[in-house]
């Protein structure tokens, strides 16, 4: 599912407000409530597919800046704001 970049998103226990899952066995749990991907990658995915990769492109609740995906783990958690 294709999002639309939104300003900000509300993020409850065990859902982000208003996020619809099409897999709800596999999403939607407390252990993959977020999906989350560094704004840094997408660079590489529009060479890889040879066309604009937008925000948003693979279904990800939250895009951010400068983290890369090896720092994080299972179970780690953050706080943002």
């Amino acid at each position: 599912m294709v999002r639309t970049p939104q300003a900000q998103i509300e993020i409850k226990f065990d859902q982000v407000v208003g996020d619809k899952f099409t897999s709800p066995n596999i999403h939607g749990v407390r252990e993959a409530v977020v999906y989350a991907l560094s704004v840094d990658r997408y660079a590489y995915w529009s060479e890889f597919l040879k066309r604009e990769a937008p925000l948003c492109l693979w279904g990800e609740n939250l895009s951010v800046d400068q983290l890369r995906e090896e720092d994080f783990f299972l179970g780690d958690e953050y706080e943002v704001g």
